[in-house]
């Protein structure tokens, strides 16, 4: 996401991405958060929603991106965009393609300060999944382990919704069987009204992200959603993980 945007039901996932970024060490035991993207970058990534719908049903949904920095301008002007390669779906412990899955890109440009200025492309139902499983993990200023930061971010254009928003560093993680770079690990946790097709939902998100301090990219996230209401399911609690897919090998 942007700088002041969270995810939403409705919010272009790309703009999520945005709020990844890598720390930096400012003073003795103080970090700030900042990532540099560098045109031509490719990330993978396997997202796996774990759907708890009424009535006992169980749903899976796992699926395949690719996101990449197209271009970055000298003005700071940069387009990103990502690609909905792969997508299956799993019902009471059958798997199978998800149904009517067409691979989807969304490509964005964003202005120097990370706010939205074009979007191209459909990602149908992608586009409200990425959005939940994007959280922010960002803070405007230079925080210790153990340290929060709040702010509130509109989820809706004219700025009459919001969420609140609180980002905490928990600590500094280094790399092992199943980190591929040291990182540092941020909670983020989000209660406000988003709107939908099935009108204003008031939602809570929880993640815990792991992000590279030397590139700041997501490596891992998990967390919770509440509140969600799916068409055909009602109400529904989410978890969810995303992985970062390791580089293929040089050829």
């Amino acid at each position: 996401m942007s700088s002041r945007i969270l995810t939403s039901l409705g919010v272009a996932a790309s703009v999520v991405l945005l709020a990844m970024a890598p720390a930096a060490v400012v003073a003795e035991d103080t970090y700030a958060i900042k990532r540099t993207f560098k045109a031509g970058e490719v990330d993978r990534y396997k997202t796996t929603l774990d759907i708890e719908a009424a009535g006992g049903m169980n749903i899976q949904i796992v699926f395949a991106t690719t996101e990449k920095t197209v271009e970055v301008k000298d003005d700071g002007t940069m387009t990103r965009s990502i690609s909905v390669d792969t997508a299956e779906l799993v019902m009471n412990g059958q798997a199978m393609q998800m149904p009517g899955f067409k691979p989807a890109t969304i490509k964005s440009t964003f202005d120097k300060d990370g706010k939205p200025i074009k979007e191209e492309g459909e990602a149908g139902q992608f586009r409200q999944m990425l959005s939940m499983t994007r959280p922010m993990a960002e803070a405007d200023r230079p925080l210790k382990v153990g340290e929060e930061w709040k702010t509130e971010v509109p989820t809706n254009k004219d700025g009459t919704k919001k969420m609140n928003v609180t980002v905490t560093l928990l600590g500094l993680e280094s790399k092992g069987e199943t980190l591929s770079a040291d990182t540092f690990k941020i909670k983020s946790v989000a209660d406000g009204t988003v709107e939908s097709p099935q009108g204003d939902q008031k939602v809570r998100f929880e993640s815990v992200s792991s992000i590279a301090r030397d590139t700041g990219k997501p490596l891992r996230i998990e967390g919770t959603v509440g509140g969600i209401v799916i068409p055909q399911f009602g109400p529904a609690k989410i978890s969810f993980k995303v992985v970062r897919q390791p580089d293929a090998a040089p050829k």
